[in-house]
């Protein structure tokens, strides 16, 4: 889940449709992430600014995991 500003009504939206291993896919691969806002029924391209936040928090989560024994899958 992340945390997205809807153009319409300019409050931070959460993006919860998104698992951690289908932004990671959408990163890697380069492909657009749409943020959705309900109270206004509207779609966005995340900037690039929350790209780089996105991937930063996948990469630290990631080492977290990995620090505790878990497994990259």
């Amino acid at each position: 889940m992340f945390l997205s500003t809807c153009p319409m009504c300019i409050r931070e939206r959460s993006q919860g449709r998104f698992t951690a291993g289908d932004l990671a896919r959408m990163l890697q691969g380069g492909f657009p992430i749409e943020a959705y806002c309900e109270a206004c029924d509207v779609f966005w391209p995340i900037s690039l600014r929350k790209r780089i936040e996105l991937a930063g928090a996948l990469v630290t989560t990631s080492e977290r995991q990995v620090g505790s024994g878990g497994s990259r899958a």
